[in-house]
């Protein structure tokens, strides 16, 4: 399935189309089950079964649409049997009439600190002011894990090295995502994050998978 993760950037009542591809590597006809979650206000059409011919290859078109600015995560299921993958999606709206901008790049996880290096871009060519950013950082169900504001002060563009302090997270994909609020002009950006599991998770499963092991054969 491709791609690994979708982003869709909109300008508010906008409609889009962005397109996925399934492909069937194997030589054998099968039908995969096409599951949205948390996207039923954004995407219209969705096909929920597909099926496909040996070394078939289709493409699934999603027309995606809303009215409010903001960003808004969900992720779409894609399962043959008890195999299953995960897309995150991400659908970004932003107001018709941007004055400032904003972007997210380098983002980089590490011992729980997450770091991404923000710009804000004056593109309307206005007076230097001061602009409100709301940052947060969200799971693929929608849910606000946390959340912080500032005002920064700008005049042609501002870059600055922006860090995040996470809480405990369970293991999986996150949305960071940052917007950019100036009078009536609201323009957003976000990239997603992985939470892996740590060493001493790893080598703590090992040896219960150890002793577990242990005790069958010395009980065999």
């Amino acid at each position: 399935v491709t791609p690994a993760e979708l982003t869709a950037t909109l300008l508010q009542n906008e409609y889009i189309t962005k397109v996925i591809t399934i492909t069937n590597p194997s030589d054998i006809a099968t039908t995969v089950s096409i599951i949205p979650k948390n996207l039923e206000n954004y995407i219209s059409s969705l096909t929920g079964l597909v099926t496909l011919g040996p070394k078939e290859t289709k493409n699934i078109p999603l027309d995606i649409s809303y009215s409010k600015p903001g960003i808004y995560t969900g992720s779409i299921v894609f399962k043959i049997g008890n195999a299953e993958k995960t897309m995150p999606v991400i659908i970004e709206v932003k107001s018709r009439n941007i004055l400032f901008d904003i972007s997210l790049e380098g983002t980089e996880l590490k011992d729980n600190i997450l770091k991404a290096q923000v710009t804000i871009s004056n593109i309307a060519n206005l007076a230097s002011d001061v602009v409100n950013i709301a940052y947060y950082i969200k799971d693929l169900d929608g849910n606000e894990i946390l959340r912080l504001e500032e005002n920064v002060f700008v005049e042609k563009q501002r870059s600055f090295l922006k860090e995040f302090k996470l809480p405990e997270l369970r293991e999986g994909k996150y949305v960071i995502g940052a917007e950019v609020l100036y009078k009536n002009s609201f323009a957003t950006a976000s990239d997603v994050f992985e939470i892996k599991p740590s060493i001493a998770k790893l080598k703590y499963s090992y040896i219960i998978l150890g002793i577990v092991a242990l005790l069958i054969l010395y009980y065999i």
